[in-house]
């Protein structure tokens, strides 16, 4: 009779470890950060080749890196999940990309980048919460925008050394550096 008291006792031990171990699992990969209500500029966003991330975000899951640096051209880097085009763009003048466009190119790229760079999407940048922004005078500003499952997500930051937007801001600008001259990231 003691046997089989203890025996149950760990099958129960047991169910219930696994049980609650797959809620822990579920929860590290479910989102964290807040969607946005609005796009962080749409204006400009309506002015780039890659268009509007916000007006589509219910039709496609699409990445953006935009990097205002103070010593050198702005660079709009655009990853589009679906068809697993980059666009890249850079013009001299950001008030105005129609009269002074350096690049503005678009490259197919291999689907196992694409792969690293939704992984990292969903386990470090929605997985997260946004980091708050200092402000600077020599650096460079670091917007991340991101349409996924129909939400849109943004975050602003100066010149970050570490976290998501780091992560996914470095390796996007490494591969879009493959195809174009971009200058420094900083």
């Amino acid at each position: 009779m003691q046997s089989i008291t203890i025996t149950c006792s760990i099958l129960i031990l047991i169910g219930l470890v696994g049980f609650y171990s797959q809620d822990l699992v579920h929860s590290q990969t479910s989102i964290i950060r807040d969607p946005a209500a609005e796009e962080i500029s749409p204006a400009l966003a309506n002015l780039l080749e890659s268009g509007s991330i916000f007006e589509r975000k219910s039709e496609e899951e699409i990445l953006r890196f935009s990097l205002y640096r103070s010593f050198d051209n702005p660079v709009w880097i655009t990853l589009n999940f679906s068809n697993e085009l980059m666009l890249i763009e850079s013009y001299r003048d950001e008030s105005d990309p129609y009269t002074d466009k350096v690049i503005d190119l678009s490259v197919k790229l291999d689907s196992q980048y694409v792969r690293s760079v939704k992984e990292k999407v969903v386990k470090s940048y929605l997985a997260s919460e946004g980091m708050q922004s200092e402000n600077g005078l020599d650096g460079s500003t670091w917007i991340v925008e991101l349409a996924w499952q129909g939400k849109y997500y943004t975050s602003d930051l100066w010149s970050p050394d570490f976290g998501p937007e780091y992560q996914l801001g470095h390796q996007l600008f490494a591969r879009a550096q493959r195809y174009a001259s971009l200058g420094r990231l900083y």
